[in-house]
């Protein structure tokens, strides 16, 4: 098991009073699986998301990666976490501005032992892999939309991460952008098995994941892995 999250809840404190944005979900996901989480706006997709990558503490609760506490670690030890472990794919692409797309799928390298010649050649193969080895060069502002996207997925996956968060990556996409982006998503997650958690208001995004879940007002309501072939209905 990957992440096992049990009776995680966060609060937070508003001058009109608290609000629940988790309350006491448990999940369980096995390695490899590609999970994609849904649920109306503000039901807390995207506060789970943010916690699995220790982003965001949770307000009681335990979470496990591979066996190791999470919300007992310090930040430093959550930065190493995310750092040696977890990419990141958002919705705004997040990409450096100043940077050109070698530069920005680098980034993540840098903590590494590699020199930097071996650093620019891997960057430059996993651009490659992701149809962009002909724009190694190019500023983000050079690039397409669907590009951008394409090049933050490969700064994702350029540390090997065991786990990738995307939060909304194809929100600002067309209809045509957003399957390359899903296709590609998924292909990285069959091919390298990398465990994918990705948030979506989209149903034709949701029908992806080999393992749907559902959230409402902070609770999981819906729990199927179509891999175990075991649906699960909170409550039932």
């Amino acid at each position: 098991m990957i992440l096992d999250v049990r009776k995680v809840s966060k609060q937070y404190l508003h001058a009109d009073g608290p609000v629940d944005a988790l309350r006491d979900v448990d999940l369980q996901i096995p390695e490899g699986r590609f999970v994609t989480i849904t649920g109306p706006s503000g039901s807390g997709k995207s506060t789970l998301l943010l916690s699995l990558g220790g982003l965001i503490r949770p307000t009681s609760g335990e979470m496990f990666f591979h066996g190791a506490a999470l919300h007992a670690m310090s930040d430093n030890e959550l930065a190493a976490f995310r750092r040696e472990h977890v990419g990141f794919v958002m919705q705004n692409f997040s990409l450096v501005p100043y940077l050109t797309a070698l530069q920005n799928v680098m980034l993540p390298l840098v903590w590494g032992q590699d020199g930097k010649e071996a650093q620019r050649a891997k960057a430059a193969s996993i651009l490659d892999g992701v149809g962009l080895g002909g724009r190694v060069n190019h500023l983000p502002r050079e690039l397409s939309i669907g590009q951008q996207q394409r090049v933050a997925i490969a700064r994702a996956f350029a540390n090997d991460p065991d786990l990738i968060l995307a939060d909304e990556p194809t929100g600002n996409l067309d209809p045509s952008l957003s399957n390359d982006i899903l296709t590609l998503l998924d292909e990285l997650n069959r091919e390298h098995g990398t465990t994918v958690v990705m948030v979506t208001h989209s149903p034709e995004a949701a029908r992806r994941g080999n393992v749907r879940v559902h959230i409402d007002d902070g609770r999981i309501v819906e729990h199927e892995d179509s891999v175990a072939a075991e649906p699960v209905v909170a409550g039932a």
